[in-house]
This record gives structure tokens, C-alpha cells and sequence, in this order.
């Protein structure tokens, strides 16, 4: 891909540029020389174009990318027209060299000239000119002693010098259409001296953002991250935060990992890696549309200290504090952030839960808040708050200015620490109607102060009636709990202060909201003076504000306060499936920490976070592309539609198998099935040093089927005897013979193929053992149940797969299901689940699944040597169609081990008695399937004098019985070596001779 920006607006967004395209020309001549022939003089000219357009002379062209169409019309013209422009004027020392990408991946039609540019900003960036393939002399049909003009036969290097490099690059069209482009190495502005990095703004944790189209995509990236800044030259991990959000796109599922320094990131990164959940990765996948509500804390969320490391950690908060404070301390009888951060313990800290300093503080607090999440992109659609919080919500909104704000919340204070009787509010466990019909005949008494969630109501008034309500519901049951608070809020108890709070509300201004908002009472809006009198008295209806933002398509819930109130409340309210609920500060994290997890949170959500404001200063460094998946668009095979029936076989619902055969008599049980990578694409994930073999998982699947349809619930032995390597094109007929049963009630299985094109090739047997009826009944693996194991060592799994394929094991991604691994002492535990795209539909064990399970012994004990499974015994099946696996290896020898695999829940999926596995040499694999065979004769050095001379015996057949005739040479050869004794015996047959076959055989083990 090539993308062009103008160099201004490419400076101007700190673009990395590669190259510029210093000029240009186009021209069309078809006219001249038909419309599919070249024309010499259209090159020429489109050439000069360029180079006048680039205010350039030719000599200023070091390399000119060729349109090089390899035909003998098109060449030659091209090379003269070359040779008139470029290799004129030029010294001999200094040709322009000429090479063209076709002869390395020829004709790209309409991307020939892109392809040529980026093959020139490639060698740029490489210092090297690439040599042009195929190509051992300049064509004879061009004069080249005409010009300046040499063919790049050999690859040279192309460092920079005092000039920039240049290269042309040609590409001409069938319809006469001629272009040609000057390709410049870019060359930046003198760059001032190196200024020490600024200071962070923030000092808060970084965050590395990652993310991918799918789960799988992220754990890719966030796989490649980890390798990327573990090599040895480490970046710096504020230049990794700020590229990893300024050059990267954002896709929709994501991970956010948290940290101060290299050192701990790094950990938190490969915690995740290894399925630990460790609460510094924060994860989710964006939503399509999100939008964002802040709700605002009420009354409770205080908390001493509350701001101060915010302030700390941001001038921006700071800033908007320290205004804040500015706008209400005239309002107070003391300076409110002597309050809000007295130290514990001290009588100043206990004001901070007196009405008179609470709801200052939270309005102070809230408004910095909102500044400090505004600043950083994370913008709401909504605001909305519970009681007092509706007042910081209303002046972010734009109902009033923070003068009018301050005077309005620090009154409403004033006048209800004022009030004289404190009453009570208690939260019941009941639904509003409930509650309201316990209520009746006391309105003037007590009431429903706020409609937290569908069963959970607060009610506030008087003391005595409010105790005796709440004994009501205690004795039917129902959970209260009294709330520490200095008044009963929103109850009759509040009426003395109403009338002088309207007037505070004639001396200010109300303007028009900049963001929408869903009100505490639903109907009223805050523009109308009576809205903030009602609101005094009238309950807080919180769950169904919550639902209007549902019904606005809220999905992203965020609250905007010193404590994490409105969120546990939330979670009771939301209906939506994938809304995600967000505090800004979380009890067991320090201030900044439970920020930047709430931007982490808010990101993996789908909402806006300007990342480079949070950690300005970062450089941009090179890290790891995006890890493409590789998905398949081609259409599958179509659907069997023969009738088996009709010719006498069963149909067989096995991925693998098409059809079972049930001989007469006493013989064998068929089924009968076709592999190829056509068919099964995920077979070609499996490979062995070169070679796509099919899994002996896979032929233990098909074991597995047979056994099931013969009745038997027990592989008692399968032993494999020759690789099943795929061809890249064509089937593979495969059968599995399940033979009657034996005397010990045993049935004999084996497993066979032969190419489906070529039937005369006799059938391979590649598994042989037997069946059995031993199933044992299927309980819950304890082991399993907790996970990961207790007392267990985390085995590194990062990067297995790149150093399995080191070794020779070639696994694609649908074989690359190994997600973790434990050891404890002589037991391996792993997590296997089966990658995304394979579809474990119709298999007893997906044979992917089934063979991440040994990946673990390959992972956890590396060797040099390749190694197959070539033994199973002891195989049941409890449970078909597993996705996710945990697995208990344990070994039971130097090449054997038991496994038993149980799912999520801890029932057993399957368990196998004893796994042996043996070395295989790579190259048997290169040739297994292919019986291609030769014979080599060695010269023998002649006797030396006085040495015995050899008895030669004619080994030919005279008979035309081959038994008898194999028995009659056996013999003359066993005799012959009887004889002989010490001495040399040469055994003569004939090319040909079925029988003289047997004579080899005889010699080498008489050898």
C-alpha cells in the first residue's frame, strides 16, 4: 500500500515520510503507433516532462525502474528512449542503472507503476539496488553504447551521499498512455538540538492500547508487543504508549495494559499472555455506535483527601480545582480544600461529612473532574446525577456559570445544615409499590427519597416513622440498612428551606444546556427554576433515569465522583447485554491508577480517549504490523449428494468419513472417507518439517468413530506405523477395517490409504490396534475444578510456537491452540481451546484440539530431534464436541505419558492411559507416500595380488512357477554362504526376476 499526503500537511501531522515524489508527467500518443504498440518518442518526451516538472537534469537520476515489459517490441523502444534521455551527458563512472520488478513478480497490470515506486522507496530505505532477475545481457536489439545505461544484473549498494537519491520510474499503458514519476529520498528539515523530554503531564500509569478484528487478532498483537519490547534493544515505554496510539488503528476489540515502568508493564502484558487475570489489563470490544453518559455522585461519595493525588498527577485537574474552590470559598467560613484534605483523624477531616462542606466539596471535585475527562477526548452525549450531583452535572451542561454554580450549591448547604430536626433514611430491599402502600397516610411525615433500582428504594423523614417502616420490612424479610447522613433529604423534613433556596435561584442565570441531560424527575428540565425547588423535596428516581438513557442509547454508564456509588447501583439498572458501567475512582487504587483504568475501560468500550494528551512527549518508534489472520474466502466442496443407500452402504455424519460398509458374514466393518487439503483446509496448519501430515490425531478421530459405530467404548491400543502425508492437490481415499472380534472379544482396527487418482498403487496401512468394551463411568475431574492449579508453576508459552517451527513443527493457526501451562513436579496442566475457525461440529475430538493437548510436553521439554506420537492405548471417550479443553499430563516414562482432559466445568472429556512418542528423522517425511526407489552400484576395487577371488553364483530363475522358483534360489544361496565360510561370495541375478528378488533379501541378512 502507498499512501500520498502533500510534504507540508505530512510534516505537519508527524507523518514518518519514506520518499518524495519530487515530479511527474503523463502523456498519451497511441496515434502515432497504434494503440497497442509503444511509441519512442512519447517516452522521451514524457521523461523530459518529468524531469522539467522536478526541476531536474538527467544526471540527477541515479536509477530509472523500468516499465519492462520483456517482449521484443516493447524493450528495445523503451531501452532507446532511455538512452536518449537518462544516458546522455553522463561520466562512465557514474551510469544510471536500470532494473525492472517484473522479472520478480511479473505483470501487475494497473499496480505496475505503484509496485515500482514502492520497490524504489524500498531500496531507499535498504541502501540497495535489488538486481533484476532472469536478465544476463542488455538486449541486442538497442544501441547501449549510445548512452550512460547499465542493467542491474547484480545487486548494488546505494548508501546515502551529499545529494539525495533519486529514481525514475516508468510505467506505459496498452492504449498508448505514457507516465513516468521522480521518486526523491526525503530529506528532513535540520532538526533543532535535542531537547531533554518534557515532562509528563500526567504521572499516572502508561498504557500500552492494543487491539484486533477479532480476539484472536489482539492476542496476536499483544503477542508481538511482548516479543517486540522484550528483544534486546527495548524501547522506551512512554515512546511505545504514545506510538502504540498515534500510529496504530484502533479495531474493535482491545486490550489496555497498566504501568509505571518497562519492568512492570512487561509483566502485566505477559500475565495476560498466560490467561492470568491480573486487573492492570483492561479488556472489551467496542461497541459500533457508543455513547457515553457521566453520571454525577450525590451526597455519600464523599471521602477525606479526596482530589489530592488527581491534583498532583494533573495540572489540569489542579487547575480546574483550584478554580473551582476559588469560585465557592466566599460562600464559607473556611477555605474548603483545608477540608477536603485535612488530615485523618483531625476535627477539621469530620467536616467533611457535615452538609455544609459535603456538598461543596463533591461539586468541587465533580466540576474538576469533568474538566480533567474532557480534556483527554472523553466526551459525553449525556449527563446526568443522583440529588447534589445534578448540580455539577447542570453547570458542565451549561445551565449556569461556575459563579452562579458555586453561590446556588454552597446556599442549598447552608440552609440544610440549618435545618434543625435531622429525621432518618433508610434503604429498604423493596419495590416502589411496595414501599409507597407502607407509606400511605404519612406524606407529611416521611417519603420516598430516591428509586435506586427495581428493588431498592431509600425512604427519608421523620425518625420515629421512618424506624417503624423499616421494622415492617425487617419482619417480612426484606434487607434495610439506616444511612449515615446529617438530614433526611429529599423528604417533608426539607420544606423550612425551601422558600429562602428560591430566592438564592432569582439571583442567577440560566442558560441554554451545551449537553443533553435526563433529569432526576424525568419531566422537569434544569432550565426551570422549579425543577431545583422540586428536587429538594421530590425522591431521586435513579433506575428509571437510567432506563431513558437506555431508551437514548446510552451504553457506555461512567461516574464522575470520589467514589465508586452510582456504578454498583448502575449494574442493578442496565439492561443492555453489552453496556459497560465505569467509575472514575475505585477504592483500592491510588487516583491516578483508577483514571487511566477508567480511560482504559472507556477505550476498550468504544468511546473517544485522546491518548497523546494523557502522556505528551512520547517519540514515535518503530513497532510490530498488525498480525494479519488468515482467513479462507474460497467456497468448500459441495455437499455429498450420492444415495449410498442405493449401492448398499451407510451414510456416515464424520467430517472425515463418508460411508461404512458392513461385510456379510463375519467380515469386517468399512468406512470408507476422502482427505484432502480442499476439503479440510485446516489440514494444511499441520505440517512436519515441509511435509503437510495428516495428525495421528486425526487418525485417532477416525479410530474413535469406528469404535463407536461398532459398539465398542474403548480404543484399547493404536499403534502407528507409517506417516499419512497429504499431497498439496488432490484427495486421499482413507479407510478404517474394524475386523470381528478375537477371542479375548477384542476387534482388531487398522487404517489405510491410497491416492483417489492413481488405484492401482496398493493401499498404505498407517494405524493398527484394537477395540474394546472398557468404558469407565465418567465422573468430575477434581483437578480441574480449580483453575489454574493450586501450587502449580507458570510455564512460559510465549513464542512456543516460533521455536516449535524452529524444530521442524510447521503449525498454522488452526493448530496453534495452547493457551497456558502450569508444572507441578512431574504433572504438566495446560489450557487448550480450539482456535477461532475451526469448527469442532461432527468429531469426537477435534483432531486440532486433540493434538494442541500434547503440545505441552514439546513446549515444556524442548528437543532437538523431531518427535510423533506412534502409540496411544487406553483411549476413552466421554464427551464429543468439546471447544475448550484443561489438561493433566503426567509421565509415566522417558517417552510416555497419561492425559486427562476435562471442560470448563470439570466434567471429563477424554482420558488416555499412556501416550508414547518416538524420534522421526525430518527426511523420511520429505518422501513418505512416495515409493520412488533406485538402485546404485558402487565401484569395487580390484582384488589385490594374492587375495582371494570371489565365488560368483548365478542366481537366475528357470522356472516360470515364481514359488517354486524362489524356493530353489533361497536354497543355492543358503548353501553358498555355508560353504563359503570367511570368503567373498557375489550372488548374480537378473534384472527383472520376481524370484531374484528373494536373493537380495537372503544376502543382506546372511550379511
Amino acid at each position: 500500500m502507498l499512501v500520498l499526503e502533500r510534504l507540508s500537511e505530512a510534516r505537519r501531522n508527524g507523518r514518518r515520510i519514506l520518499a518524495v515524489v519530487r515530479g511527474s508527467a503523463v502523456n498519451q500518443d497511441g496515434a502515432s503507433n497504434g494503440m497497442t504498440a509503444p511509441s519512442g518518442p512519447a517516452q522521451e518526451r514524457v521523461i523530459r516532462q518529468a524531469l522539467a516538472d522536478a526541476l531536474l537534469d538527467t544526471r540527477d537520476i541515479d536509477v530509472v525502474e523500468a516499465h519492462g515489459t520483456g517482449t521484443t517490441l516493447g524493450d528495445p523502444i523503451e531501452a532507446q528512449a532511455l538512452l536518449a534521455t537518462y544516458g546522455r551527458g553522463r561520466p562512465a563512472e557514474r551510469p544510471v542503472w536500470l532494473g525492472s520488478l517484473k522479472s520478480n513478480i511479473g505483470h501487475t497490470q494497473a499496480a505496475a507503476g505503484v509496485a515500482g515506486v514502492i520497490k524504489m522507496v524500498q531500496a531507499m530505505r535498504h541502501g540497495t539496488l535489488p538486481r533484476t532477475l532472469h536478465v544476463e545481457e542488455p538486449t541486442p536489439h538497442a544501441d547501449w553504447s549510445a548512452g550512460g545505461v547499465r542493467l542491474l544484473t547484480e545487486a548494488r549498494e546505494w548508501p546515502r551521499g551529499e545529494h539525495p537519491r533519486r529514481a525514475g520510474v516508468s510505467s506505459f499503458g496498452i492504449s498508448g498512455t505514457n507516465a513516468h514519476a521522480i521518486i526523491e529520498e526525503y530529506v528532513p528539515e535540520a532538526a533543532p538540538l535535542p531537547e531533554a523530554r518534557p515532562e509528563r503531564v500526567f504521572t499516572g500509569p502508561l498504557a500500552w492500547a492494543v487491539s484486533g478484528h477479532t480476539a484472536q487478532g489482539v492476542r496476536a498483537q499483544a503477542e508481538r508487543l511482548h516479543r517486540h519490547v522484550t528483544a534486546q534493544d527495548r524501547p522506551d515505554p512512554a515512546d511505545v504508549a504514545h506510538s502504540l496510539v498515534t500510529t496504530r488503528t484502533a479495531h474493535p476489540h482491545r486490550a489496555v495494559v497498566l504501568g509505571r515502568d518497562h519492568e512492570t508493564l512487561v509483566a502485566h502484558l505477559g500475565d495476560h499472555l498466560h490467561g492470568r487475570p491480573v486487573a492492570e489489563v483492561v479488556t472489551g470490544v467496542a461497541a459500533e455506535h457508543t455513547r457515553t453518559a457521566f453520571l454525577f455522585t450525590g451526597q455519600g461519595g464523599q471521602r477525606p483527601g479526596m482530589g489530592r493525588e488527581l491534583a498532583a498527577a494533573s495540572p489540569v485537574f489542579a487547575a480546574a480545582l483550584d478554580e473551582a474552590c476559588a469560585a465557592l470559598d466566599p460562600h464559607l467560613d473556611r477555605p474548603l480544600r483545608e477540608v477536603m484534605w485535612a488530615g485523618p483523624g483531625t476535627p477539621e477531616a469530620a467536616l467533611l461529612d457535615e452538609t455544609l462542606y459535603t456538598q461543596p466539596a463533591l461539586f468541587a471535585f465533580e466540576v474538576a473532574a469533568f474538566r480533567l475527562l474532557e480534556s483527554l477526548g472523553l466526551a459525553p452525549a449525556y449527563v446526568a446525577g443522583h440529588s447534589v450531583g445534578e448540580f455539577a452535572a447542570a453547570h458542565v451542561a451549561g445551565i449556569w456559570s461556575l459563579p452562579d454554580a458555586a453561590r446556588l450549591i454552597a446556599a442549598r448547604a447552608r440552609l440544610m445544615h440549618g435545618l434543625r430536626e435531622p429525621g432518618a433514611m433508610i434503604a429498604i430491599a423493596a419495590t416502589p409499590d411496595e414501599v409507597r402502600l407502607t407509606l400511605a397516610g404519612l406524606d407529611d411525615k416521611a417519603g420516598i427519597a430516591a428509586v435506586n433500582g427495581p428493588d431498592s428504594v431509600v425512604i427519608s423523614g421523620d425518625e420515629e416513622t421512618c424506624l417503624a417502616v423499616a421494622a415492617h420490612w425487617r419482619e417480612r424479610g426484606r434487607r434495610t440498612r439506616r444511612l449515615t447522613v446529617s438530614h433526611a433529604f429529599h423528604s417533608p423534613l426539607m420544606e423550612p428551606m425551601v422558600g429562602e433556596f428560591a430566592a438564592e435561584l432569582d439571583t442567577v442565570t440560566f442558560g441554554k444546556p451545551r449537553i443533553a441531560s435526563v433529569t432526576g424527575l424525568l419531566d422537569t428540565p434544569w432550565t426551570s427554576p422549579e425543577y431545583w425547588l422540586s428536587q429538594i423535596r421530590l425522591p431521586v428516581l435513579f433506575h428509571p433515569m437510567i432506563a431513558r438513557l437506555e431508551e437514548q442509547g446510552v451504553n457506555l454508564f461512567l461516574e464522575v465522583g470520589p467514589q465508586a456509588v452510582l456504578a454498583g447501583m448502575a449494574h442493578d439498572c442496565v439492561t443492555g447485554e453489552d453496556a459497560s458501567i465505569l467509575a472514575l475512582h475505585r477504592r483500592d487504587r491510588a487516583e491516578p491508577d483508577a483514571l487511566a483504568a477508567c480511560l482504559a475501560g472507556a477505550w476498550a468500550a468504544g468511546a473517544s480517549v485522546d491518548w497523546p494528551a494523557l502522556l505528551p512527549g512520547g517519540n514515535r518508534v518503530d513497532l510490530p504490523t498488525y498480525a494479519f489472520e488468515r482467513e479462507r474466502y474460497w467456497l468448500g466442496p459441495p455437499a455429498r449428494a450420492a444415495n449410498l443407500s442405493a449401492v448398499g452402504l451407510r451414510e456416515v455424519a464424520h467430517p472425515l468419513l463418508g460411508a461404512e460398509l458392513d461385510l456379510a458374514g463375519d467380515g469386517p466393518v468399512v468406512f470408507t472417507g476422502s482427505l484432502s487439503i480442499n476439503g479440510a483446509p485446516w489440514l494444511a496448519d499441520h505440517a512436519v518439517a515441509g511435509a503437510v501430515v495428516l495428525p495421528g490425531t486425526a487418525l485417532a478421530d477416525l479410530v474413535l468413530e469406528a469404535a463407536t459405530r461398532t459398539g465398542s467404548d474403548l480404543v484399547e491400543e493404536l499403534m502407528f506405523e507409517a506417516p499419512l502425508v497429504l499431497p498439496r492437490h488432490g484427495p486421499i481415499t482413507v479407510q478404517v477395517v474394524v475386523d470381528p472380534p478375537d477371542s479375548s472379544g477384542a476387534r482388531p482396527v487398522r487404517v489405510h490409504s491410497r491416492p483417489v487418482d492413481d488405484p492401482e498403487t496398493g493401499w498404505t496401512r498407517h494405524a493398527s490396534g484394537s477395540l474394546a468394551d472398557g468404558a469407565v463411568g465418567a465422573g468430575v475431574c477434581e483437578w480441574a475444578g480449580v483453575w489454574p492449579p493450586v501450587d502449580a508453576v507458570v510455564v512460559d508459552v510465549e513464542g512456543g510456537y516460533e521455536r516449535l517451527g524452529e524444530r521442524g513443527y510447521e503449525y498454522g493457526a488452526a493448530f496453534q491452540g495452547l493457551r497456558a501451562l502450569w508444572r507441578r513436579g512431574e504433572e504438566l496442566f495446560a489450557e487448550v481451546v480450539a482456535p477461532e475457525g475451526v469448527d469442532v461440529t461432527g468429531f469426537g475430538i477435534h483432531p486440532a484440539l486433540f493434538d494442541a493437548v500434547f503440545h505441552p510436553l514439546l513446549v515444556a521439554d524442548p528437543a532437538d530431534e523431531l518427535r510423533l506420537p506412534f502409540e496411544l492405548r487406553g483411549l476413552r471417550l466421554y464427551e464429543a464436541g468439546a471447544g475448550t479443553l484443561r489438561v493433566r499430563l503426567t509421565r509415566t516414562g522417558p517417552d510416555g505419558c497419561a492425559i486427562e482432559a476435562a471442560g470448563p466445568s470439570g466434567r471429563p472429556v477424554f482420558s488416555l492411559d499412556s501416550l508414547r512418542a518416538r524420534p522421526v528423522p525430518a527426511e523420511s517425511l520429505a518422501t513418505a507416500g512416495l515409493p520412488l526407489y533406485g538402485v546404485e552400484w558402487a565401484e569395487v576395487a580390484p582384488a589385490a595380488p594374492g587375495s582371494v577371488e570371489p565365488e560368483v553364483v548365478w542366481c537366475v530363475s528357470g522356472s516360470a512357477d515364481v514359488p517354486v522358483a524362489v524356493r530353489e534360489l533361497t536354497s543355492r544361496v543358503l548353501a553358498a554362504v555355508k560353504q563359503a565360510g570367511a570368503s567373498p561370495v557375489v550372488f548374480a541375478t537378473r534384472p527383472g526376476d520376481v524370484a531374484g528378488a528373494a536373493v537380495w533379501a537372503g544376502a543382506v541378512g546372511a550379511e
